[in-house]
């Protein structure tokens, strides 16, 4: 008995007989979803901040697109769904997030100006002071499409006035620096990915005789790390190779309208992540060493709702600003928990519902329990550095780690360390690719 299950039997899961009837690949047609969702966000473009219609119009859309994003994750998935954890998480994630993104720019009072650049160093970058570009009340109809291109597929808003402002100067990064992160995530990935297929496969009886029985929250530890890996040089990976390409893009264009030089410059667009290592709180770790990416839709449904509560409520500022981040991470826990729910759904070998799975809501602990470290910082003064952020992150971190790799989720269809080759090991993204 493996350590997660029988890993032969994983890679050779058949689909369920009542999965084919109800559930298969979502079809091109569910693409129109982006139709009534381009609307809305074009809305949102300052010629239109004085038209009432184009506000209801934004407001009224808002039920339908939310139905319509949630229901596609629902109605369809990849089989069979034991090695096709990480499509379905992508395709849940995806809707969920557009659902998001619709709420806000349904309810939002908008509008949303683009930001203006300046030049520094012999480089453009975004104007830290948050001035706007009021050329965009002159813009034409192509100027509109672009905007709305921009503003649908920006992930951090350094474009637009939500965008954050206080990004630092610093070396222009070139395209060898961005080429030299990309192979430096992709050999922290495969070690990282090799170290849970080795967990996965082995019985515990082999773990304890290579690590030891005194060293099992050493493993645990290092278990979660390995997972934490996975999914951060991954996403940085993905990350790197857009830049890269918009850069080709650029030498390839090199007179290309300011609009579109400023949607593809990636020194406008710095690494999704900071330096993980020297992170010295948890507040520094959450604000600025992971990655941001759905940042801003979670404080526009979690943290500002119910920052907003505690100010009517008369609460001080602090309790704002701590209740504020109480809500982007239960936004957050949200998110993870809706697309384990999503890709772990009956008939599941190993679903994720209550009372079956022994790790349910391990996701939401991980999550919610954040904002209590950071108060815990805020009263002990001496809860500071890296060894104390890695400590409570790790240990908390578990809970996640034991929901997502649970016997037949999300590590399921990577192959046995036996069957890599070559290009697993040596070629960026083959690994990551290979399970698909």
């Amino acid at each position: 008995m493996s350590l997660f299950g029988d890993p032969a039997a994983d890679l050779n899961f058949e689909p369920h007989p009542n999965l084919i009837s109800f559930c298969k690949a979502p079809p091109w047609s569910q693409l129109l979803i982006l139709i009534p969702l381009t609307v809305q966000c074009a809305l949102l473009h300052p010629l239109f901040r004085h038209i009432p219609l184009a506000r209801w119009t934004r407001l009224i859309l808002v039920a339908p697109n939310v139905h319509w994003c949630l229901a596609i994750s629902w109605k369809y998935c990849y089989t069979p769904l034991e090695l096709s954890a990480e499509k379905n998480m992508i395709l849940s994630s995806v809707t969920l997030t557009l659902a998001m993104k619709t709420i806000e720019w349904g309810l939002v009072k908008g509008p949303y100006w683009s930001r203006a650049s300046i030049v520094y160093n012999g480089r453009r970058q975004w104007d830290p002071s948050g001035a706007i570009q009021t050329h965009d009340l002159k813009a034409g109809p192509l100027e509109v499409g672009f905007w709305t291109f921009a503003q649908f597929t920006t992930v951090r808003g350094y474009q637009f006035s939500w965008g954050l402002k206080s990004q630092k100067y610093s070396k222009p990064t070139s395209q060898g620096e961005i080429f030299q992160r990309l192979l430096r995530s992709h050999f922290a990935f495969v070690l990282a990915t090799a170290f849970l297929v080795w967990m996965r496969d082995n019985p515990k009886q082999t773990v304890r005789s290579v690590f030891g029985y005194g060293f099992s929250l050493l493993v645990e530890a290092i278990y979660t790390l390995a997972f934490g890996l996975t999914i951060c040089c991954a996403m940085d990976m993905r990350y790197s190779a857009l830049q890269l390409l918009s850069g080709s893009l650029l030498r390839i264009w090199p007179r290309a309208p300011r609009i579109v030089a400023d949607y593809l410059d990636p020194t406008l667009h710095p690494p999704v992540f900071g330096n993980l290592v020297k992170v010295r709180s948890l507040t520094e770790f959450w604000g600025s060493a992971w990655h941001p990416l759905f940042r801003h839709s979670f404080i526009f449904c979690g943290g500002s709702p119910l920052a907003a509560l505690a100010k009517r409520g008369g609460l001080s500022l602090p309790s704002q600003k701590w209740l504020r981040g109480l809500g982007v991470f239960a936004a957050s826990g949200f998110l993870h928990e809706y697309a384990l729910s999503v890709f772990a759904r009956p008939p599941h070998r190993n679903p994720y519902v209550f009372p079956q799975s022994t790790s349910y809501l391990g996701p939401a602990f991980y999550f919610l329990v954040q904002p209590f470290g950071i108060l815990l910082e805020q009263r002990f003064k001496s809860l500071k550095g890296p060894v104390w952020v890695w400590i409570f992150t790790l240990s908390t971190a578990t809970a996640l780690r034991s929901s997502y790799l649970s016997p037949g989720r999300l590590d399921a269809s990577l192959p046995p360390l036996s069957s890599w080759g070559w290009t697993q090991w040596l070629v960026p993204m083959a690994l990551h690719s290979s399970n698909q």
